[in-house]
């Protein structure tokens, strides 16, 4: 049987997008072992699924689509370069969301709960909302650049994005990057 590598994610509004690859220019020219998130692929992700039975996705789809219908329509805030685990070791550089996390959160909650009746565990981690910049490839010298840059970032605006749907995503991995492509959009209440 076919599998598709699938996610649901909110979509960011142009303004995050624009104000997030000029954060990555800035941080870019510390020339850092760093694979970067192209912005056209910036999203917000709610829930990665994994490799989902092409079969199962129409279940899905319709999970995804009760879970919004329970939500009304929001806004959410985008702000502060961070990283996971710890701005020492960084391996993951993220643009933070300030209002609007308690909405995202209960959103990924609701579908959690949908998704779990199919037969997909809830994540194990507390959900933390970010828009991932860039991944780390390799520790180098220049990564103690790159930290202190991000910490003169942690309080950068970045926009707002307004939340009244969501999408289910197919993700394939390429030599090039991830490819991705929206399966179905479910509307807000």
């Amino acid at each position: 049987m076919r599998q598709v590598r699938t996610f649901v994610a909110v979509e960011i509004s142009e303004a995050v997008r624009a104000a997030a690859a000029k954060v990555i220019g800035r941080l870019a020219k510390c020339n850092a072992s760093i694979r970067w998130v192209e912005p056209e692929n910036m999203h917000l992700t709610l829930k990665f699924l994994g490799e989902v039975e092409a079969v199962e996705l129409p279940d899905v789809c319709r999970a995804v689509e009760e879970a919004a219908a329970e939500v009304t329509g929001f806004t959410f805030d985008v702000a502060g370069v961070g990283v996971f685990p710890k701005v020492e070791r960084p391996r993951t550089i993220w643009l933070g969301v300030t209002e609007g996390a308690e909405k995202l959160a209960e959103l990924q909650e609701r579908l959690e709960k949908g998704l779990k009746k199919l037969g997909y565990p809830p994540d194990n981690r507390r959900f933390s909302p970010h828009l991932t910049l860039g991944r780390v490839k390799h520790a180098g010298p220049e990564l103690a650049e790159v930290s202190e840059l991000i910490r003169s970032l942690a309080d950068q605006p970045a926009g707002t994005t307004e939340v009244d749907e969501l999408a289910v995503f197919s993700s394939e991995l390429t030599r090039e990057g991830p490819i991705y492509q929206a399966l179905s959009h479910a509307g807000l209440a």
